[in-house]
């Protein structure tokens, strides 16, 4: 910390009312760096500048002392995340609330134990996402899927019953996904490569959820039929993951 955060750090520790921190703009646009950093928040992030605090934050190698500009903040898998403009390091940061020893609120001089909490009360929801939460069910299905329709090095058509497939699994939990959803998960599904390991592995594991197990049968079949021929390469992966002549 240079000599002017290093004086307001005591300052705001001893309670007083300070002003915007340094690096603080109250008619910040697009061009502001916090601005450009929102691209990679969700959707759902919660929206909290103009706020303003000091904080004592425990990194993955030291603790530091910083001033920030909080812009967004939203939780992922029960972690929440913070965007927000570090003067320490003067660029766009991401901070895990939990991570957060100490936290002043610059505005009020309140100093907060319990950043979790705190962010909360701005309206920061731990409620899944609906897609994320549908995937995390299909990703072992989608496994399969994936290994038999690139079995033979080729994957366009597939993507498609891949996608069925992801329908049927958000409509076990009543989930509705739109076109943007699945423009998103076609284009992560294009990659998706895994070894007969590991859909192996997944397919053992969907065991475990009868459900969508009952739906990977029909769905092998409506990959199969995608492309309206079944490969010898894909035949190969489909008697190796059920241990049948397919």
């Amino acid at each position: 910390m240079d000599h002017d955060e290093a004086r307001d750090w005591l300052a705001a520790r001893c309670g007083e009312n300070l002003g915007p921190p340094p690096g603080f703009f109250s008619n910040a646009g697009i061009g502001d760096p916090v601005s450009m950093m929102l691209r990679g928040a969700p959707a759902s992030a919660v929206r909290l500048s103009p706020l303003a605090c000091a904080l004592i934050y425990e990194g993955e190698s030291e603790v530091t002392k910083r001033i920030v500009r909080f812009s967004r903040g939203w939780f992922d898998r029960e972690v929440c995340y913070v965007s927000a403009f570090c003067t320490l390091r003067f660029e766009p940061r991401l901070f895990r609330a939990d991570r957060m020893v100490e936290l002043i609120d610059l505005g009020t001089g309140e100093i907060i134990a319990d950043a979790v909490t705190f962010f909360e009360g701005f309206g920061l929801s731990r409620k899944d996402d609906p897609m994320r939460a549908t995937l995390r069910r299909a990703k072992d299905g989608l496994a399969v899927l994936a290994a038999i329709a690139a079995s033979d090095g080729v994957v366009h058509d597939e993507i498609e019953s891949m996608l069925r497939f992801v329908d049927r699994v958000a409509e076990l939990d009543g989930v509705m996904l739109g076109d943007a959803d699945f423009a998103r998960i076609g284009v992560a599904l294009t990659a998706l490569r895994p070894s007969a390991g590991h859909a192996a592995h997944a397919y053992d594991r969907l065991a475990a959820d009868p459900a969508v197990l009952r739906l990977l049968g029909p769905a092998i079949e409506d990959l199969v039929a995608a492309d309206d021929r079944l490969s010898f390469e894909e035949r190969r992966a489909i008697e190796a993951l059920y241990g049948v002549a397919a």
